[in-house]
């Protein structure tokens, strides 16, 4: 329990500066297919996106923990995988910067959300039952709920390959001396913990935004920090492109330049 408890520490912390930490503040007050997400259901939208989340994380520790079975049944490297999942991670971050960025231009300042707001705090008991459910009724489709838990699935799923979380998830493998493998999975199961720790404080950091901003203030900073996600994660999939398959080519011209150059 103790090996856990270290690596669910270690899990959580590093979580912290991990592009899908601040996804998943994004996704608490921000739907790529509907907006803003209303008040009305928060709880069970962002338990979903917990749920989500949790699942795109335990996947991703079975694939690495079965490497070998992962690249049978998939029939490609892992390392292979790693990059086409990075890559799609960044068409989805840019649909969603192009999402949230048209939302801003053409959504005009409205108090609509203010009142959302107004709503989720505090309920008059003067309105009627039928008024509040018919109310509540226009404003949450619970048939669109399941897409919160979908949506943060693949989103979470995509953009943890070569982030600082899973490189720490691989280092489970420094126990060699362990033959019954118990570490290793002790510290699998406790980077895992973490990471779920560290996306219910994401969950809260984006009820607190979505709670507090207004909305074009909301749809700004949303817009503003997928583009820098794009960036952040697009240049790390660079980095492991250019790693995988550029850098030995380079390095060979340069060695044959050199060479031409010494015979000379």
């Amino acid at each position: 329990m103790v090996g856990v408890a270290h690596a669910s520490l270690l899990g959580a912390v590093v979580e912290l500066a991990d592009p899908t930490f601040y996804l998943a503040i994004i996704l608490t007050a921000w739907c790529p297919f509907k907006g803003l997400r209303s008040m009305r259901g928060a709880a069970a939208q962002r338990f979903l996106i917990l749920l989500g989340a949790t699942g795109a994380v335990a996947l991703d520790i079975m694939l690495a923990r079965q490497a070998a079975a992962a690249q049978d049944h998939l029939g490609i490297k892992p390392k292979w995988f790693d990059l086409v999942v990075g890559i799609s991670s960044v068409v989805i971050l840019v649909f969603m910067g192009f999402k949230a960025l048209c939302e801003f231009w053409s959504s005009p300042e409205s108090d609509e959300h203010s009142r959302d707001i107004e709503y989720g705090k505090k309920r008059s008991s003067r309105d009627s039952h039928d008024g509040t459910a018919s109310y509540s009724q226009d404003r949450l489709q619970k048939k669109l709920l399941p897409l919160a838990l979908f949506t943060t699935f693949i989103v979470v799923f995509a953009g943890l390959p070569d982030g600082r979380w899973e490189k720490l998830l691989y280092q489970g493998d420094l126990f060699p001396n362990d033959t019954s493998g118990k570490r290793n999975i002790e510290f699998a199961i406790g980077t895992g913990l973490g990471f779920v720790f560290a996306i219910a404080f994401a969950i809260l950091c984006g009820s607190f935004l979505q709670g507090t901003a207004d909305q074009q203030r909301m749809r700004f900073m949303i817009t503003c920090s997928l583009w820098a996600l794009v960036l952040w994660t697009g240049s790390g999939v660079f980095l492991n492109f250019h790693r995988q398959h550029m850098a030995n080519d380079w390095r060979e011209d340069g060695l044959v330049l050199v060479q031409h150059a010494d015979s000379k």
